[in-house]
């Protein structure tokens, strides 16, 4: 996934209902972008307690079966604004 040049607490502040900050047009431009990248994300393991210890697939097909816990997402990478300029 490619950098992201908004910062973490740039993010903080705009998702802080308390503080009043202008958002400029490049910002809410890879703000959406990063939301769309992250509704395509899709799991790529699972994890499942059983009999005391935690166990780990890669097997969608078995991880149907057991109670499971996605344990990561994979996200196509987003294009930044720095790149298509």
């Amino acid at each position: 996934m490619t950098k992201s040049t908004i910062t973490r607490e740039r993010l903080e502040q705009l998702a802080d209902n308390n503080t009043i900050c202008k958002v400029s047009w490049d910002e809410r431009i890879e703000l959406a972008q990063i939301a769309l990248s992250a509704m395509d994300c899709e799991p790529v393991a699972w994890a499942w307690h059983y009999r005391e210890q935690w166990h780990v697939t890669n097997d969608e097909r078995r991880a149907e079966f057991v109670a499971k816990m996605v344990m990561w997402l994979y996200c196509r990478s987003i294009v930044t604004l720095s790149q298509r300029r």
